[in-house]
């Protein structure tokens, strides 16, 4: 549960960056994706899974997954990779997923047990 706070901590934080939170302005661009949440979060070494991100912005043309090692690919551009999990530790991963002319950049820890 710790790992999910701190993903959606992150995804806000840069959420706000580019949509002057706090500033009196208008708030979130709908028209740039917004990706709000990734599953899973953990998973067991050597198996195979799906990652999905949960978008509430524009839509998606573009996803670039890296996985900081612990995958294989480890990296992918599909909407949702399946790859093969390495080896047990915990993974500094990220997610660019754009649609040609606004962005979303989101940073998640993979654990793998």
């Amino acid at each position: 549960m710790k790992h999910a706070f701190v993903l959606v901590f992150l995804l806000a934080l840069l959420s706000c960056l580019g949509a002057s939170c706090g500033s009196g302005g208008a708030g979130l661009n709908l028209d740039a994706p917004h990706i709000t949440a990734i599953t899973p979060l953990t998973a067991t070494a050597n198996q195979q899974v799906t990652f999905v991100a949960t978008n509430v912005g524009g839509p998606i043309t573009k996803y670039v997954w890296r996985f900081g090692g612990g995958a294989t690919p480890n990296i992918s551009t599909n909407a949702s990779p399946t790859v093969t999990l390495g080896a047990p530790g915990t993974y500094n991963c990220t997610l660019e997923a754009s649609n040609g002319s606004k962005g979303s950049y989101a940073t998640f820890m993979l654990i793998i047990q």
